[in-house]
């Protein structure tokens, strides 16, 4: 019964790159470990930020991107977050706080911010200026 999409999955992935297939692999680990466990995997969040390794490069001007594990693992964890509140309804889509009026009005400055830099030209890179108000974004949710 698991032989055929075993098959499937092992055919499909054999042509393609093996850095790229381990790192579905983990991906979908993690997605099934923070479905199954969030608290452990809020634990391994704070570890990976401890000591995630960077890819890509900034230079001493403020140029360029780097994206980190932590950012990774953030986006996963989101998509498990939603996932779990799809799949049990008394879990919520967010909790209601005192800070989430704060949090998004300052999502709101920095979005307001961004688009001003990039109009006015302060900001030479319009990608990188929406990819940190990305990242502040994922830190949010």
């Amino acid at each position: 019964m698991l032989f055929w999409p075993c098959l499937f999955i092992s055919y499909t992935l054999a042509g393609h790159n093996l850095s790229l297939v381990a790192g579905a692999v983990v991906g979908v680990g993690l997605f099934i470990f923070g479905f199954l466990s969030p608290t452990i995997a809020l634990y391994l969040l704070i570890f990976s930020m401890l000591l995630s390794p960077e890819l890509g490069s900034r230079d001493y001007t403020g140029k360029g991107f780097t994206i980190r594990f932590e950012d990774l693992l953030l986006v996963i964890m989101c998509f498990t977050w939603f996932a779990k509140s799809a799949v049990n309804k008394e879990v919520g889509l967010a909790t209601k706080t005192r800070l989430n009026h704060p949090i998004l009005f300052y999502m709101l400055a920095c979005i307001l911010a961004t688009i001003l830099g990039i109009i006015d030209g302060h900001v030479t890179a319009p990608l990188t200026g929406i990819l940190f108000v990305v990242k502040y974004f994922e830190y949010s949710v």
